[in-house]
């Protein structure tokens, strides 16, 4: 008989755009549930919640490592054996590593939907990281490495980071550098492994047409017998440094200077969350319209991690007066920003139907939520029940309520 535990009472109402349920496997794993009846696919994508946060600097880069390494064989089968049990299933692989997570997708035809997820079960839970694959992943993350120095925005990312996050190891590279993964022994890969990826420290997403009955069936033959492990990866109150003053960081290697207003924000968890996506979504537009002859391409985003949220305002610039002159004037921005009940709901409309949109590839939703959903996401329709007040208490918080930092990271003048 299948028993499961109901791990939360999250579900969509019957008018919402999709339905989704979230549910706990006998090991306590995670589990979002979203049927997609269009086309006859289902797609797993497994997080775990492991990346640059637990590295330090002799280590740098593991996490990204280990995902490449992850792909070579298991206890039970060689790297060949994996990929032709993947090809025989029919089933697309890959995966990602951010700050604070590593995923895995698959996608296959819902015939084969069991073998595809055993497949990816025991290549993330029972992976062997064999010694003489090291020397060849290595190889290949560390041209992952020159490449990304080869672009311009090099220096400008790690400048930024260091700035942000001088005593945490959010202050590092996700790639890591070259001297630091060549360091790294298998024996310092296998053990990071062992440590992070348990189901304890995992979340499950499973998108397509299914049976609900039939797949939890699934999950649990496969994924709910795997020990649980006690990975305790509490999060911590990363804080960036704050100060009235403009910070100014030189770097001689960037063919141009780039100002930042970064603001610290609430976590994903939180229920300022959907206030501040939408709040950020109407300050990137109109931040385009009142400063396009600053810069054209002038953004505003957010980054979150399950440690800290932030806003980042980023726009490039002259030279260092003009910087100066762009801080006071957006200080003055944010101040008079009025937001308008009609955009909030336009907005939120907008974003549900980017997601449903995501869910015809339902792999692809796996990849865009993937973050969020480490970051202790709960409701992908969470723009629906925002309020036009909220989304002003949000502009309102970044007039002073904050932590904020303006940076100037200032390059070689561009040619005119």
């Amino acid at each position: 008989m299948l028993v499961f535990l109901i791990a939360l009472s999250i579900s969509a109402s019957p008018g919402s755009p999709f339905q989704y349920k979230w549910v706990q496997l006998n090991n306590g794993m995670p589990v979002l549930l979203i049927p997609v009846k269009e086309n006859p696919v289902i797609s797993s994508t497994i997080v775990m919640k492991v990346g640059l946060k637990y590295e330090n600097k002799e280590h740098n880069g593991v996490s990204h490592l280990l995902e490449h390494l992850m792909f070579n064989g298991t206890t039970k089968r060689t790297q060949k054996q994996l990929y032709d049990d993947l090809d025989r299933a029919g089933c697309y692989s890959n995966a990602s590593t951010g700050d604070h997570y590593t995923a895995y997708y698959t996608l296959c035809s819902k015939e084969n939907f069991a073998k595809a997820l055993e497949i990816q079960s025991d290549m993330i839970f029972h992976s062997t990281l064999p010694e003489n694959k090291v020397p060849k992943e290595k190889s290949i993350v560390i041209q992952e490495i020159q490449r990304d120095k080869m672009s311009p925005s090099y220096e400008e990312g790690a400048l930024l980071r260091h700035t942000l996050f001088p005593a945490s190891s959010y202050g590092m590279k996700v790639l890591g550098d070259a001297d630091s993964v060549k360091r790294i022994p298998r024996e310092e890969i296998l053990k990071f492994y062992h440590k992070y990826y348990a189901p304890s420290n995992a979340v499950a997403v499973i998108v397509g047409d299914f049976n609900e009955t039939d797949v939890m069936k699934t999950l649990e033959d496969i994924l709910g017998k795997i020990p649980a492990g006690d990975v305790k990866g509490v999060p911590a109150d990363v804080q960036i440094p704050s100060s009235k003053k403009m910070e100014v960081q030189k770097a001689a290697s960037l063919p141009y200077s780039v100002y930042y207003r970064v603001f610290q924000c609430a976590r994903v968890g939180s229920e300022e969350f959907g206030a501040q996506e939408i709040g950020v979504e109407l300050l990137d537009r109109g931040l385009k319209q009142k400063f396009s002859a600053v810069d054209s391409r002038i953004s505003c985003s957010t980054v979150y991690t399950a440690d800290y949220g932030l806003v980042e305002i980023r726009a490039r610039v002259k030279d260092e007066k003009t910087a100066l002159q762009f801080d006071r004037e957006l200080s003055v921005y944010l101040k008079n920003f009025k937001v308008s009940s009609a955009d909030v709901r336009e907005i939120a409309n907008r974003m549900v139907q980017e997601t449903v949109f995501s869910l015809e590839r339902p792999h692809f939703f796996g990849m865009l939520f993937a973050p969020q959903i480490a970051a202790g996401l709960k409701n992908p329709l969470y723009p629906l029940v925002v309020s036009d007040k909220s989304v002003g208490e949000f502009i309102r918080k970044l007039n002073g309520e904050c932590r904020s930092l303006s940076l100037l990271i200032n390059g070689r003048e561009e040619k005119q």
